[in-house]
């Protein structure tokens, strides 16, 4: 060891006081049992802590400490990198610069700060505020407890609870009312669109998030209204030619709500493989003690579930935590009792269960459900197909009655084939379209029986973002040399008095050597060679009797560094390198393991082959490489590139500053993008693709839409990035949305429940308006004509217009070729599984305006005078401007829409009790001393997976006490997490993944239906291929939704307005139209023995008034004519007809 000369402390080999401690390197000091200090000034001062580089400090019991200046805190505590701190019982700080405090919070990347039990700050800058909440991606802040800001630049904010709303003056009940936290996937302007949202159900109870195609049917049925009204008109002439039938025609997109979120934030680190051979037994008995356990998990001194990590039994799955399960083939399961048990499944926090395959259950107790496949939707009577109906799984942020609020949601594009999820603002514009036409429709109106049968919710959110538990690296020491402490720098011993018997051995001593104080200088050449033969050389190295680099204890070049091993290079001032080729050459880099290099300064590399090239860098377990300040690159096979870029698990890559990728084969490929599970793809800057083999694509921006000839602007029209939750042809339900906010302005993403009540109201609007009953009917007026005569073949009918026949009592056939049919009474239908009654029930007759294939539009309504004592009619322009006369329509159409819920309430995704101690050491380089938890706190007391045998999928990981990872590829991280089926990931305390390919992130996520992403904390995903960001009561808003643009797409509040606004406009020209129609009526006839007659007439419907003015005329006793026109602000009509008597 170089000390440029200068005896400091520890220089006599007594750094070490505690029992079987290890003290190594100048001024180190191990005060604990089976303490283990290495480095300049390193300091492991409580039982089993270990503190590895210059001035590293462990002061919890059995805390890690790696890296220059780095402070672990707490039972369990991991801090390493660049100077970083980890305080509380569990907590993890790893990179450069990062802050963890509280309870199992973790802190990973550059800069990251986690304040609170359970928090998670990932990637560069980030922030978790609040106990349970989760930041992921550059710059992201959960600024709540439970919140989760999932992507780069993500902020959450308090939720908004939304318990009602109130559609053409009908107040409704939502569900998911009270959120107790908030998902966000963007920022107030800058919000991120969902894509490839499985359409979801639409009922009074959903919470599932719509998709685009969904609310496209709508908007087209609202469309097929206008016609309809037409119909209504009883008494207007054939002259009136035809109302617009586009009355709403879709409402654009609802981005970047969590396309495509993979959950797969396992962090199980593969094997440090740094085995520093041959110590002798006294030493290594020392280290045996300080092994790891849960990765610094602490499980409160009771054993529990993945104790042994045994929690991963699916192949490739990983559980980390206290009973963590991941039985699914790569699933994940993170946090205290999460479960991952489907194929694929990821369980992120306490709780999570992700149960179905390739699902997600994303935050604490959120569990996923089978995704439930909605093909069609019936609307005003017309069937409609919808996109995304074959959803492969589900991803929930919450649980039924815990669902979580997602925001910052762009809003999805609105097409026949969109699969994105939709906002506030898009659901806002048709309730508002709802609302206008509601009353105008109100009278005489018989039945409505089209509803729109379910709607993708995808938020998700979604999420806003989502923490990983790291595991830690613990590099168990097997057998140090004790004869390595010796150092056998220079022996100065000082002779007092030499033996008589000796001194006759040495030539001429003088007699007068009384005070033995004279300093001997020369032994005899038997003593030198004894003394030359006694100094160490490799620490005790078996070099298999070869000498190599660094036999003369020369590979320290460095001012106060340490090389212990063959062929290590310490060359970097107060840099550590231990194991076989070993290579710090950086200012404080630790190096620790077999051909490991730390090449930037304060780096850190521990394990065979791994390279941490950058200040600040980590590489951890089998070969990985992290390049860039603050990178992170920890599991098998992993590559970070970028500063505070992280890549966990295996054989993921992290591309770009402040890049996350997380799982198994995942791809962040742009700076601040996130890719979370297995196989997902996050390809553009700042996207997150969340879920097994979610994929982004590049966002779809909405500006405006135009409804009926208008143009409207949509909120969230700029998205910055996209959120994916899945991928074209594999798509996911998002459930357990809380009810967002509807305004014109607002980005939340909706759910079933809102856009059910929508529905409802153009279910009762849509068939009540084709059948309005004749108020007051002209007796036998037929229009002149050379073509064959009107019929009115039914007692009381009116026909008019050539060849029009009215076939029944009581009916008008009103325009050439109008016929009638027989009514059809209507008296209740079964919408959604619920029956209700119609008024109108008993039609008496039937008011025609056309035949079948030769219906008629009613056009050309000038405008009117819009004054409070004017009596025109008005058109549909002046209309749209007037929100006023809302609040004057009748609201006797609207019992039967149901309640819409829009908030996503529940709590939010906790990553439990995650620490980053060193994984697994390779079976090769450690002899009877393998590592179980991975160092994490188990309190003393063994539990499930302390034999690392949690992961029992093939090429499954489970990491935490109790983890499981059963199915194959399962990832399970967390104390009880459970990746149970295959290609399940699991991030969480008891969080699960029970179905094939689920995610679950967050405390108590659950996934449990193939393909399902749970996503926050006790969120659940109970269906396959959708996502959940809560639960049922505890659902979650997704605010921020960018406008709409694919036919899949979510839409937000504002597009939904537009739609509203535009159907205002054909409601009041119906009233108009009426008005009329009626005056034309009021005219008395010629009396008998008069030869003509002039009146005028005029007639109010709804506000709206009109005047007329006509005469008749006796031409002959047998011949009578008659004609006249109607005035109002709608325009004018007008007829003239004859009639021959005998």
């Amino acid at each position: 060891m170089n000390d440029n000369g200068t005896q400091q402390g520890n220089y006599n080999n007594d750094g070490a006081t505690g029992i079987n401690a290890l003290a190594a390197g100048t001024n180190a000091t191990a005060a604990g049992a089976s303490a283990v200090a290495v480095g300049d000034g390193a300091n492991a001062n409580s039982g089993g802590a270990v503190a590895i580089g210059q001035n590293a400090s462990a002061t919890g019991g059995k805390a890690v400490s790696i890296g220059v200046g780095n402070t672990a805190n707490g039972d369990g505590a991991v801090a390493i990198g660049d100077p970083n701190t980890a305080t509380g019982t569990g907590a993890v700080a790893m990179g450069a610069n990062n802050t963890s405090n509280g309870q199992g919070a973790v802190a990973l990347g550059n800069a990251n700060t986690a304040i609170g039990q359970g928090s998670v700050a990932l990637g560069n800058t980030s922030t978790a505020n609040g106990a349970g909440s989760v930041a992921m991606g550059s710059g992201a802040v959960a600024n709540n407890p439970n919140d989760v800001a999932l992507g780069s630049n993500s902020v959450t904010a308090a939720p908004n609870p939304t318990a009602t709303g109130t559609i053409g003056g009908v107040t409704y009940n939502y569900a998911g009312a009270t959120p107790s936290s908030v998902v966000s996937v963007g920022a107030p302007g800058a919000e991120r669109q969902v894509t490839n949202v499985a359409a979801g159900q639409v009922t009074a109870t959903s919470t599932d998030a719509i998709n685009g195609s969904q609310l496209f049917a709508t908007n087209t049925a609202i469309d097929s209204l206008s016609t309809s009204t037409s119909t209504g008109l009883s008494t207007a002439t054939s002259s009136i030619a035809s109302l617009s039938t586009s009355t709403s025609t879709g409402l654009s997109t609802a981005t970047s709500s969590i396309a495509s979120l993979s959950t797969s934030t396992s962090t199980g680190l593969s094997t440090a493989t740094s085995s520093i051979t041959s110590l002798s037994t006294s030493t290594s008995t020392a280290i045996v003690a300080a092994k790891t356990h849960y990765y610094s998990v602490n499980d409160n001194g009771t054993q529990q579930g993945n104790y042994n990590n045994d929690g991963a039994t699916g192949i490739n799955a990983l559980a980390a935590g206290t009973n963590a399960t991941a039985a699914g083939a790569s699933a994940v399961a993170v946090g205290d009792g999460s479960n991952a048990s489907a194929a694929g499944a990821v369980a992120l926090g306490q709780n999570a269960v992700a149960g179905n395959a390739n699902s997600v259950a994303l935050g604490s107790n959120s569990v996923t459900a089978a995704a439930n496949p909605t093909a069609t939707g019936t609307i005003g009577g017309v069937t409609y197909n919808y996109a995304g109906t074959t959803p492969s799984s589900v991803v929930s942020v919450g649980a039924p009655g815990a669902e979580r609020q997602v925001t910052n949601v762009a809003a999805g594009q609105v097409t026949a084939t969109s699969t994105d999820a939709i906002n506030g603002s898009q659901l806002f514009a048709t309730n508002t379209a709802i609302d206008s036409l509601s009353t105008s429709t109100s009278t005489g109106l018989s039945t409505a029986t089209s509803s729109i049968a379910s709607l993708s919710t995808s938020t998700s959110t979604g999420i806003t973002s989502l923490s990983t538990g790291l595991s830690t690296t613990n590099s168990t020491v097997a057998s140090l040399s004790t004869s390595t402490s010796t150092g056998l720098s220079t022996a100065t011993s000082s002779i007092a008095s030499l033996s008589t018997s000796t001194s006759t051995g040495i030539g001429s001593l003088s007699t007068g050597l009384s005070t033995a104080t004279s300093s001997i200088t020369s032994l005899s050449t038997s003593t030198s060679t004894a003394i030359v033969a006694a100094k160490t050389h490799y620490y005790s190295v078996n070099d298999n009797g070869t000498q190599q680099g660094n036999y003369n204890n020369d590979g320290a070049t460095g001012i106060n560094a340490l090389a212990a091993g063959t062929n290590a290079t310490a060359a970097g001032a107060s840099a550590v390198a231990v194991g076989d080729g070993a290579n710090a050459n950086s200012g404080g880099a630790v190096a620790i393991g077999q051909n490991a290099t730390a090449t930037g300064g304060k780096a850190v590399s521990i394990g065979v082959g791994n390279t941490a090239n950058g200040d600040g860098a980590v590489a951890i377990g089998d070969p990985n490489v992290a390049t860039g300040t603050g990178a992170v690159a920890m599991g098998a096979n992993n590559t970070s590139n970028g500063q505070g870029a992280v890549a966990l698990g295996n054989a993921n890559t992290a591309i770009g500053q402040g890049s996350v990728a997380l799982g198994n084969t995942s791809t962040a490929n742009g700076a601040g993008s996130v890719a979370m599970g297995s196989g997902a793809i996050a390809n553009n800057a700042n996207d997150v693709a969340l879920g097994s083999n979610s994929v982004t694509a590049a966002p779809n921006p909405t500006a405006t839409a135009t409804i009926n000839g208008t143009t409207y602007a949509l909120a969230g029209t700029t998205p910055t990035s996209v959120v994916s939750v899945g991928a074209p042809g594999a798509e996911r339900q998002v459930t357990n949305v809380a009810a967002g906010r509807l305004s014109a302005t607002s980005t939340d993403a909706v759910n079933g429940s809102q856009l059910y009540a929508t529905d409802q109201a153009v279910d009762a609007l849509g068939a009540t308006v084709g059948n309005i009953v004749n108020g007051g009917g002209i007796k036998y007026f037929h229009a002149n004509s050379t073509l064959p005569d009107s019929q009115a073949l039914g007692v009381n009918s009116v026909a008019i217009g050539p060849n029009a026949v009215a076939n029944n009592a009581g009916d008008v056939a009103l325009g050439f070729g109008s016929t009638t049919a027989a009514a059809n009474p209507t008296a209740s239908a079964a919408i959604g599984g619920v029956t209700y009654n119609f008024a109108g029930a008993t039609p008496v007759s039937v008011v025609s305006v056309g035949a079948p294939g030769a219906e008629r539009q009613i056009t050309n309504v000038a405008a009117g005078q819009v004054t409070s004592s004017s009596t025109d009619a008005i058109n549909g322009s002046q209309l749209y401007s007037t929100i006023q006369a809302i609040n004057s329509l009748s609201t006797s159409t609207m019992t039967e829409i149901a309640s819409l819920s829009t908030s996503q309430g529940g709590s939010s995704t906790l990553i439990t009790s995650l620490s980053t101690s060193i994984t697994r050491l390779s079976t090769s380089t450690v002899t009877g001393s393998s590592s179980h938890y991975y160092s994490m706190n188990d309190g003393g007391v063994q539990q499930g997976n302390y034999g690392n045998n949690g992961a029992t999928g093939s090429n499954a990981m489970a990491i935490g006490p109790n983890a499981l990872a059963s199915g194959a590829n399962g990832v399970a991280l967390g104390n009880g997490a459970s990746a149970n089926a295959d290609g399940g990931t699991v991030i969480g305390a008891s969080a699960v993944v029970s179905a094939g390919n689920g995610t679950a992130i967050g405390h108590g996520a659950a996934a449990m239906a193939p393909g399902s992403v749970a996503i926050g904390a006790n969120s659940m995903a109970t269906e396959a291929n959708t996502v959940s960001v809560g639960a049922p009561g505890s659902e979650r808003r997704i605010t921020n939704v960018a406008a709409g643009v694919n036919p899949t797409d979510a839409v937000n509040v504002s597009q939904l307005g537009a739609v509203q606004s535009s159907v205002n406009n054909v409601a009041r020209t119906a009233y108009a139209g009426i008005a009329a129609a009626t005056a034309l009526t009021m005219i008395p006839e010629v009396d008998a023995g008069k030869t003509i007659a002039v009146g005028i007439g005029s007639s109010t419907y709804q506000g709206y008034s009109a005047v007329a003015i006509g005469f008749t005329a006796r031409l002959t006793d047998n011949l009578k004519l008659k004609g006249g026109v109607s005035g109002g602000s709608a325009g004018h009509t007008y007829g003239i007809g004859a009639s021959y008597q005998w």
